[in-house]
């Protein structure tokens, strides 16, 4: 493992979610951006973020066909994947297969295979390959796993969580290949079969075009809306409702229930202040907005947690196993929406 200070890191694609990387590779000092890749169309605003963060000195600007230079610098340790979901098998091909670290953004790749594939290169180059889900480094959700297992609430029984996005632009979802449950729910499923410690046994799913959005879904072969219900062999359920299409706001909950008690997190509000008035009676604000504003924080506490993997100061939180098991339950929680099937897992 490496052992000096500076870990050089080239970020593979400058949009939404890469921008919320690019902020916290500069604020941990540790790192030092050599490469910022993503198409030409984007260099304009991207060259803005070089001046904002005084990198003009330290980080060059280039397109995906120039990845091979990319890869061929020394000074680059790790590479940060952000791009859309079908470019990231190629992305962390390139990168293991040159020596580097990566971090990468879910899903890992489209199908269970690529998964097993991209896990079984790092294994041979012996280099780490993180999968960001972020919701285990979220605070809240942390907290409640480790009041579970120093056995605050009893026995575990119910795990239910609900996700609610604001809303999709047509041109993200153009480029959402996978589904929802691969696409949106793989968060929430890693986080459950995380918190149950166990795999599931068997497990059923519905989806559904319930939105004002419905027509654009279905033209793109999408649902806007899902439920699933996993059973685990220690007698656990857990339940996950989720929709892309809100229209409120984003809501990202989980309620644990146990033999002792029930814990529930709560969502984190744009604004704290809570109003009251005699007219409108109480106003405790608005929800935020996205998961940007939602997970902040769990976006800085997951990259300080992969340079300390990098550095050999801590072990891999997601383990090749915890996310190999996310992704199979994706798929069949897709075919079993499609089938009405009660599928049995190994």
């Amino acid at each position: 493992m490496m052992s000096h200070v500076e870990v050089g890191a080239a970020l593979v694609g400058v949009g939404r979610i890469g921008k919320v990387h690019l902020r916290n590779l500069v604020d941990i000092s540790e790192f030092r951006i050599r490469w910022l890749v993503d198409v030409v169309e984007s260099h304009e605003e991207i060259s803005e973020l070089v001046r904002k963060y005084r990198l003009n000195d330290e980080a060059k600007v280039t397109t995906p066909e120039d990845l091979d230079r990319v890869m061929d610098d020394s000074r680059v340790k790790v590479v940060i994947v952000c791009t859309p979901t079908i470019y990231h098998e190629h992305v962390i091909m390139k990168a293991l297969k040159a020596g580097k670290h990566v971090f990468c953004e879910k899903p890992l790749a489209l199908t269970l295979e690529s998964v097993k594939n991209c896990y079984a290169e790092a294994t041979r180059q012996r280099k780490i390959l993180f999968c960001a889900v972020n919701r285990r480094f979220d605070s809240q959700f942390r907290q409640i796993r480790d009041d579970l297992l120093i056995g605050k609430y009893g026995s575990l029984r119910v795990i239910k969580m609900t996700s609610h996005d604001l809303g999709q632009p047509v041109q993200y979802l153009k480029h959402s290949t996978g589904g929802i449950f691969l696409d949106m729910g793989i968060h929430d499923i890693d986080y459950v079969c995380w918190l149950a410690g166990e795999k599931p046994n068997s497990l059923m799913a519905t989806v559904t075009r319930s939105s004002e959005k419905a027509e654009t879904y279905k033209s793109l072969g999408e649902y806007d809306s899902a439920s699933a219900i996993l059973t685990f062999p220690s007698g656990v359920i857990g339940q996950l409702e989720m929709s892309r299409e809100s229209g409120y706001g984003y809501s990202q909950t989980v309620e644990v229930f146990g033999t002792k008690m029930i814990a529930k997190s709560k969502d984190m509000m744009a604004t704290k202040v809570e109003c009251s008035c005699a007219e409108s009676g109480t106003n405790i604000g608005k929800l935020n907005d996205s998961y940007v504003t939602r997970y902040l924080q769990s976006f800085h506490t997951e990259m300080e947690h992969f340079l300390d993997v990098v550095k050999g100061k801590a072990i891999c939180d997601v383990t090749p196993e915890g996310y190999i098991i996310a992704s199979e339950i994706s798929e069949m929680l897709m075919k079993s929406a499609l089938t009405g099937e009660v599928l049995k897992l190994g």
